[in-house]
């Protein structure tokens, strides 16, 4: 299986399909028509909600995700799905208030080798699928989870890279007979933390929105200037959709906490 995905984050909720808009031209970058399920992952009141589809509705990304108001949304489209994929198998994934993307190559996960990672019960309940994505994520969660016992939900960001970088070193996610090819993006709906695996994640910064034709509230649809809204997006595609977009390179973690700031740091 092969994934493409794209994350918005933006400082206003209600404006998140004037932004969709705004990146519009980026979208069939990473959900081409010939894609063949589509997931869409939104926070709705600090929920995390997950929306799977198929074709013919997962053929354009834009209207999936246009219709909600959320301060992060992601949407991760899957290719070359294979027989014994199931629909646990499609992303986001979820657990408790996590939302978890893996973007490029998606392997099976030996299921004799996921026990041997002992991920507690209560967490390992909630694997539906059978891929390496969905096996990091819940180990992940299990490392977060092993710092903070019995603590908060929330987690600051020394914590989730910390559990991100001990998932990542277990020789289980490593791919033996060829160079990692993938990308994650992990998010509690006010942080987004994740990994280039060798391959770049592309980034853009945006400041405002002009030219925007959108509905809110009782307004008609008119052009208008949003001047203070601001926000990133977030993609991991084969191919660039402009020059405008910002790179991060290969083997690096990235993190932006809740004042929209990005910082990089090289994984070892």
């Amino acid at each position: 299986m092969r994934v493409q995905n794209i994350a918005f984050l933006t400082s206003d909720p209600l404006l998140l399909p004037c932004v969709v808009d705004k990146f519009s031209a980026a979208l069939p970058f990473v959900g081409a028509p010939d894609a063949a399920a589509v997931g869409v992952g939104h926070y709705e009141g600090g929920e995390p909600l997950v929306a799977r589809h198929r074709p013919p509705v997962s053929r354009d990304l834009a209207p999936l995700l246009r219709r909600h108001a959320a301060p992060v949304a992601l949407a991760a489209a899957h290719f070359a799905l294979r027989r014994e994929d199931r629909e646990g198998d499609i992303q986001p994934f979820r657990y408790r208030e996590w939302l978890f993307t893996q973007a490029g190559n998606v392997e099976p996960f030996d299921g004799e080798t996921g026990v041997s990672l002992a991920i507690p019960t209560y967490i390992q309940k909630n694997i539906r699928g059978r891929t390496s994505g969905e096996m990091l994520f819940h180990q992940v969660m299990a490392f977060l989870h092993r710092q903070k016992p019995g603590g908060s939900e929330r987690s600051g960001p020394d914590l989730l890279r910390s559990a991100l970088k001990a998932a990542l070193s277990l020789s289980a996610f490593k791919q033996k007979d060829r160079p990692c090819d993938c990308s994650v993006m992990l998010t509690d709906g006010n942080v987004i933390l994740g990994a280039t695996l060798g391959r770049p994640v592309y980034m853009r910064h945006y400041k405002g929105l002009d030219g925007c034709v959108c509905t809110i509230g009782d307004e008609a649809h008119q052009s208008v200037f949003h001047s203070s809204v601001r926000g990133i997006v977030f993609l991991d595609t084969d191919a660039l959709p402009s020059t405008e977009w910002e790179t991060i390179g290969p083997n690096h973690l990235f993190q932006v906490d809740t004042s929209l700031n990005v910082e990089t740091f090289a994984l070892e």
